[in-house]
């Protein structure tokens, strides 16, 4: 599914090289290159991600940061720094920001970014109106033998309030299980949920989060193996002291607890700590046969959401949902049913149809994104430039036109790089 995007950022290459990564993803990316100008074109048509580089000079970040919440409040905001900022940052610096990106950062990292931003605004809608207490998280729906051994996992941690680490990979759906725990353990809802996004949490930010909280509160800390080594060390320091006075701690982590612990270092006791109770949520090629039944559950919602007719899958679609590999994973299954809701009508959805979406993903196995690992930025600015006059069958013009910059960057650029050859 397409999102739409605002990349507020000054410096031309970078603009041109994030928005080439955004819009091969399929995305719909505006550009602006001051605070000013990004505030005129939010306020014309809100995007769902705001994409801000975080040093512009301009307005007061904070009062830039409520102006875009209060004239569109489901928007996200990802907000870019160098990572020298982000390690003095000021503690404002996160307020009202969905996900903060330290310069550098790799295309996995904005194209993650931005497809959990879209995912959180989808499920925060599916979500309004509905019962939240009792209500399984889709992720977490169907009968297969993977998904079921995990509900019965979750319902007995349930009872504990022991440590309990939940893995997976990137979209299968550990922030959703995570909330579903705490809601199980607190069904009267008594407690706070205290979430933590450790790549951005500091000593200073932890001492201010964990003085909020009481004994009824829960923790979840997003990405635990992402914590700063000195967050870290602090952490466990109060683990060690049992000086932590909230009632349990939830923790996420992608891939496995070995990997995490390969790369962890010193931060390695801390894993081990918070690994009392371990759940790992299964792929989504791993549940083939949960597919049909996700996908029942979501399209009533997603047809309410755009205000259509309601819409079933045929056999045949079941079928060649259940064929395909879901490299993405929920959010990937979730954008493609939106996508077919919004771009079709009828109450069937033929295997025709799921055929055309998913050839036309930026996910699918003949389509992958180029492979830019390795390469410094000059040489990603250069294969951008150089693809995108290429496209445009060698018009300078034209190609300056799709990348956001004036034709003499270019020309300027095609001749340092004759000079330098």
């Amino acid at each position: 599914m397409t999102t739409p995007i605002l990349l507020i950022e000054s410096a031309d290459s970078l603009r041109m090289v994030y928005r080439d990564i955004l819009e091969r993803a399929g995305n719909s990316v505006r550009c602006a290159t001051t605070l000013t100008e990004g505030l005129s074109t939010y306020h014309d048509d809100p995007p769902c991600v705001v994409i801000l580089d975080g040093l512009l000079e301009g307005p007061d970040h904070t009062a830039t940061l409520r102006d875009f919440q209060a004239s569109s409040p489901g928007s996200k905001i990802l907000m870019t720094v160098p990572q020298t900022v982000l390690q003095q940052r000021p503690e404002s610096l996160t307020d009202d920001v969905f996900d903060i990106l330290a310069k550098p950062f790799d295309e996995l990292r904005l194209l993650t970014a931005v497809a959990d931003a879209h995912t959180e605004i989808l499920r925060a809608r599916l979500a309004k109106g509905s019962d939240t207490t009792s209500r399984i998280p889709i992720s977490l729906i169907g009968t297969s033998p993977a998904i079921t051994s995990l509900r019965e996992r979750l319902e007995a941690f349930a009872q504990s309030s022991a440590p309990v680490m939940i893995t997976g990979e990137n979209g299968a759906g550990k922030a959703d299980c995570a909330r579903h725990l705490h809601r199980r353990r607190d069904p009267s809802q008594s407690g706070t949920l205290q979430e933590i996004a450790c790549r951005i949490a500091t000593p200073d930010t932890l001492v201010t989060d964990l003085a909020n909280a009481t004994p009824e509160t829960s923790l979840l800390l997003h990405e635990i193996d992402h914590l700063p080594a000195q967050a870290a060390q602090y952490l466990l320091e109060r683990i060690r002291a049992d000086d932590l006075n909230v009632r349990a701690i939830i923790s996420t982590l992608e891939g496995s607890v070995l990997d995490a612990l390969a790369r962890a270092g010193q931060s390695s006791e801390l894993i081990h700590r918070l690994n009392a109770l371990p759940l790992n949520l299964p792929r989504l090629a791993q549940r083939q046969s949960d597919l049909h039944e996700i996908a029942e559950a979501a399209l009533p919602e997603l047809c309410a959401v755009e205000k259509r007719g309601s819409m079933r899958l045929s056999d045949e679609a079941a079928k060649q949902l259940a064929a395909y590999d879901w490299p993405g994973n929920i959010p990937q299954l979730i954008n493609t049913l939106h996508q077919i809701v919004v771009l079709h009508s009828g109450p069937s959805i033929t295997a025709q149809i799921i055929c055309e979406v998913l050839e036309d993903s930026p996910l699918a196995p003949d389509s992958p994104a180029p492979d830019l690992t390795g390469k410094t930025l000059a040489d990603i600015e250069r294969t951008v430039i150089e693809q995108a006059i290429r496209q445009h069958d060698g018009s300078v013009p034209k190609a300056a036109k799709s990348l956001g910059v004036s034709p003499s960057t270019l020309y300027r650029k095609r001749e340092n790089w004759e000079a330098d050859a």
